[in-house]
């Protein structure tokens, strides 16, 4: 590659400078090639982490199921609330539960050979 007499840079405007590592526009530094193929370990903790993070999504949408059954039921009132509220409960040991599983296996992931 040629440059220009006083060294400010190629002669041809056409001609490109060699590669170079991608820069993060926010920080100027360069980024490093990620690594073509991380393992399993790294895939699974990733997984769980996303099942993880989905948990409160997953816990809004089934708390707020019971607002759909108000239009629809039998007429009864009482056993409506009671089913309603039985359903809560249900739901909410079975997220309580839920996230334990994933914090015990997040922890267990965090110890293994891959971390």
């Amino acid at each position: 590659m040629s440059t220009h007499e006083d060294g400010s840079g190629p002669s041809d405007p056409t001609e490109l400078p060699t590669e170079r590592p991608p820069v993060d526009p926010a920080s100027a530094v360069p980024v490093p090639d990620p690594a073509p193929f991380s393992g399993r370990d790294g895939y699974e903790r990733r997984r769980l982490t996303d099942a993880a993070r989905l948990l409160p999504v997953l816990a809004a949408v089934l708390f707020f199921l019971p607002i759909l059954w108000a239009g629809q039921g039998d007429g009864s009132a009482a056993a409506s609330t009671a089913r309603g509220g039985l359903y809560l409960f249900g739901v909410w040991a079975l997220l309580i539960g839920a996230a334990r599983l994933l914090s015990m296996a997040l922890a267990r992931s965090a110890d293994g050979p891959g971390a």
